[in-house]
């Protein structure tokens, strides 16, 4: 099984649904995305509420990811704020939960995690403690992708974690304004996008009308759908999460120009 193909999902209109933490406490919810009902895996928002305190540091069966959107989160000394990311290995300690004020953050996690207080509270040699997202500079998209065409300037990433041997990769991918990619796009691999702010409009997906990506929208596409032309109006900024280094071959799309500059010309300034 793989996690369920999700496309254009308004994350504020996902039910929240309290998720049952007796080690981090009462009141912390989750607006699930997607999930893999096999294994338990998930994408999800989760909301924790002020005060929150675990009293323990913590480890977890899975490994997961998570990047701050509101609030701020604490992992011991480690102060986690919006734009924040880190990454454990299962097993791996990882710090004692603590918030001031109510936080959300984005969540991927590999399995159906179970927390547990460990005997050690040092963290795996693989852990990404902390990155600060707004420190990193914007990088080549092909650090982290394989075009069969080359891309248009105007695309670029900040790569949170890189693994080194298969690729897969964390990252966050920005659009300038007016940025935009003819052709229909494939992936051999599934992909994960959330929207943190702008636009980006997907014009087909697997032979229908496709849509507009905005704040707080979410997708999980399978692998060989395809889908495209992609353009931007405002610029965009996505979280993204692919499980190898994304490869992309382009077939042709015959409505291409009027599909991208309708989007270019019709959509709303911001």
């Amino acid at each position: 099984m793989a996690k369920r193909h999700i496309e254009n999902s308004n994350s504020y209109n996902v039910t929240w649904h309290e998720w049952g933490l007796p080690l981090l406490g009462k009141n912390i919810g989750r607006r699930l995305l997607t999930d893999d009902p096999e294994n338990g895996a998930f994408t999800a928002i989760v909301e924790l509420p002020a005060q929150l305190d675990s009293k323990n540091v913590l480890a977890c069966t899975s490994e997961f990811q998570i990047f701050v959107l509101t609030g701020e989160l604490k992992f011991d000394d480690i102060v986690m704020q919006s734009g924040a990311y880190c990454y454990y290995p299962p097993n791996s300690p990882h710090g004692r939960w603590r918030t001031t004020s109510r936080t959300s953050f984005l969540m991927i996690c590999e399995k159906e995690p179970i927390f547990f207080v460990p005997e050690s509270i040092d963290p795996l040699k693989d852990s990404v403690r902390y990155i600060d997202s707004w420190n990193l500079e914007w990088k080549n998209p092909l650090d982290v992708s394989d075009p069969s065409n080359l891309y248009r300037q105007g695309l670029m990433v900040k790569i949170l974690r890189q693994h080194p041997i298969t690729g897969a990769s964390t990252h966050l991918a920005g659009l300038l304004p007016g940025w935009f990619a003819k052709g229909l796009e494939v992936h051999p691999i599934y992909e994960e996008n959330f929207c943190l702010s702008g636009d980006v409009n997907i014009a087909i997906v697997d032979g229908a009308p496709g849509y507009t990506m905005t704040k707080g929208t979410y997708l999980c596409r399978p692998p060989q759908i395809p889908h495209g032309p992609i353009s931007s109006k405002n610029g965009n900024v996505n979280f993204c999460y692919t499980p190898g280094k994304l490869g992309i071959d382009y077939q042709e799309c015959d409505d291409d120009e009027r599909l991208i500059f309708d989007h270019l010309r019709t959509y709303p300034w911001n």
